[in-house]
C-alpha cells in the first residue's frame, strides 16, 4: 500500500492524504523520490510533479511563556490539592490534640472566614454567649461532624485551618517567586513542585 499526498500550491501545505494500492489518478507515472530530510513528498496537482515539502518545526516558547505555564501549572496543582485533599490541622477540641482533615477549598475558605467572624463578632459583642456556641463543623472527606461548643474555641479553630489553607497557598507562591527568578530554561526545569 502506497501514501500519496495532495497539496495546495498556493499555500504548500498538504490538502489530503491518499493511501491506496492503486495510484490516484492525479498522480504521475513516476514514482515519488526518497523525501529530504526535514521534508515530505507530495504529489503537486497542477504541476503535475512531485515537490519536497518542509516540515513545519514549531517556534520554541520564551522563557517569559516557559514560566507564565509554570506559574499557571503551580497554581492548579494548588487548587486541585486543596479542593480534593484538603488541609490537615492538628487540634484539641478539648479530649487532647488530635489530627483532622477539612476542606480547603475556595468557597470553604470563605466559610471558615465567615465562622471566624462570626465568632470574633460574638466574643466581642456577647451577642451569644461565649460558652453557648453550637456549631457542628464537618470533617472532609469522612463527612463526620465536630461540634464547635464555645465562640474561643470556634476562633481558635477556624484561626487554624485557614493558617493551614494559608501556608499551603503560601507554599505556593515561594515557588512562583523561584519561576519569577529563573533566568534560563534549565533553572526553569529545575524547579520542581514537589507538594
Amino acid at each position: 500500500m502506497q501514501t500519496y499526498y495532495t497539496f495546495n500550491r498556493a499555500t504548500r501545505r498538504p490538502t489530503g492524504e491518499i493511501q491506496s494500492l492503486h495510484k490516484p489518478q492525479c498522480a504521475s507515472d513516476v514514482p515519488p523520490p526518497d523525501a529530504m530530510e526535514g521534508h515530505y513528498v507530495a504529489y503537486d496537482i497542477l504541476g503535475k510533479s512531485w515537490v519536497q515539502i518542509p516540515i513545519p518545526v514549531p517556534t520554541p516558547k520564551s522563557l517569559a511563556d516557559l514560566k507564565q505555564d509554570k506559574i499557571s501549572e503551580i497554581d492548579r496543582k494548588t487548587e486541585s490539592t486543596l479542593d480534593s485533599n484538603g488541609v490537615t490541622v492538628d487540634f484539641d477540641f478539648g479530649s487532647g490534640v488530635e489530627t483532622y482533615t477539612f476542606s480547603g477549598s475556595k468557597s470553604a475558605k470563605m466559610n471558615w472566614t465567615l465562622l471566624l467572624n462570626l465568632a470574633r463578632d460574638c466574643m466581642d459583642s456577647k451577642v451569644v454567649e461565649a460558652d453557648h456556641f453550637p456549631r457542628p463543623v464537618q470533617l472532609f472527606p469522612d463527612e463526620s461532624l465536630v461540634q464547635l461548643n464555645t465562640a474561643i474555641l470556634a476562633f481558635q479553630f477556624c484561626y487554624t485551618v485557614i493558617g493551614a489553607i494559608e501556608a499551603y497557598r503560601a507554599s505556593g507562591a515561594i515557588l512562583k517567586s523561584q519561576v519569577a527568578a529563573a533566568t534560563t530554561i534549565a533553572e526553569l526545569d529545575a524547579i520542581v513542585d514537589n507538594r
